[in-house]
């Protein structure tokens, strides 16, 4: 499996890579150009990214990938020496099922609690995995894709980074570049090992759950990922879900210490952690830790965060079979 990967004037965010370059077109207009920092990560885009199951990785070095469209966007505009805030929609392209409300993303669900925790409002939009001319505009093929005003930006991790910089005045993801280093091993910990330990255990229902127009790119692009069909890739489930609960040692044994991954509060981390527990639930009835876990009880925290925004939409119980 391969590995998984993730302005000139220098900010308050230099610790994170990020660099800004903005430039004068020959009839002045402003464009924002992003590239990353000395030896900066991140992932490439996601498919949702979920397409890499934690797996088939770039190593890049492109930093936050945004995009101008036209003339820089309100929020970077100061009026009579004030900055302004960008009045201009925010959309999100969020991965769907079958029904428009079932939005099973791993990386999607990380940036929508990433949003919710900033107190930004947002207008999701379902997408499939054949949509990918809805967001040709974003001159590539992944979600998640967020349009802030007239800015473009995609992979999850990169919008959480782009959110913070963008929004120093709303609550941080990350409280200083420790927590950001430390988010970063949580990333890299949940692609690699708990979303392929996840796979196996989801992949039939997802294809059972997805759009019809959906179901066909998707088999035939996880068979060849895995080397065999869906049906052997995912049978003898007990197995997948006894290797599951060995990954979840780590995680276990930290959310037994304290409530959180980022430690007295959610942040970033527990995002990118629960975003995984999200695909789950979402799409399969599997039941993946018990109720005396501590992960359950954090994963119940987590659901009832910001209005209880983990709930909402179509999902299975975290308590029963019975799904929605």
């Amino acid at each position: 499996m391969a590995d998984l990967p993730g302005e000139d004037s220098r900010h308050a965010l230099g610790f994170l890579g990020i660099q800004r370059r903005v430039r004068l077109d020959g009839r002045g207009t402003r464009h924002v150009v992003r590239c990353a920092g000395p030896g900066r990560e991140t992932d490439r885009g996601e498919e949702d990214e979920e397409s890499k199951w934690g797996g088939d990785a770039r190593n890049l070095r492109d930093g936050p990938r945004v995009a101008a469209r036209g003339r820089i966007c309100g929020c970077l505009r100061r009026g009579r020496g004030v900055r302004r805030r960008c009045t201009l929609a925010r959309t999100l392209y969020d991965l769907a099922g079958a029904e428009d409300d079932r939005r099973f993303s791993p990386y999607c669900w990380r940036v929508k609690m990433a949003l919710a925790h900033k107190g930004l409002a947002v207008q999701t939009v379902p997408w499939r995995f054949t949509d990918k001319q809805a967001i040709a505009f974003s001159s590539q093929g992944l979600v998640p894709v967020l349009v802030d005003g007239e800015r473009v930006v995609t992979d999850s991790w990169a919008i959480c980074q782009y959110l913070d910089s963008t929004y120093p005045d709303t609550p941080r993801l990350a409280e200083g570049p420790q927590a950001w280093a430390h988010a970063l091993f949580v990333k890299h910990w949940t692609e690699r090992s708990l979303q392929v330990a996840l796979a196996p255990i989801l992949y039939l229902d997802i294809l059972g759950r997805l759009h019809p127009k959906d179901r066909e790119y998707f088999r035939t692009s996880r068979e060849a990922r895995v080397g065999t069909t869906l049906e052997a890739f995912t049978a003898d489930r007990p197995a997948h879900l006894e290797r599951l609960r060995k990954v979840l040692e780590p995680l276990r044994a930290t959310l037994a210490a304290q409530p959180f991954v980022g430690g007295v509060t959610a942040s970033v981390a527990d995002y990118v952690v629960f975003g995984a527990f999200q695909w789950a639930r979402c799409i399969s009835g599997a039941q993946l830790v018990d109720a005396e876990s501590p992960i359950f009880a954090w994963r119940e925290r987590m659901l009832a965060l910001h209005g209880g925004l983990g709930g909402q939409g179509l999902g299975y119980s975290t308590v029963t079979k019975t799904g929605v």
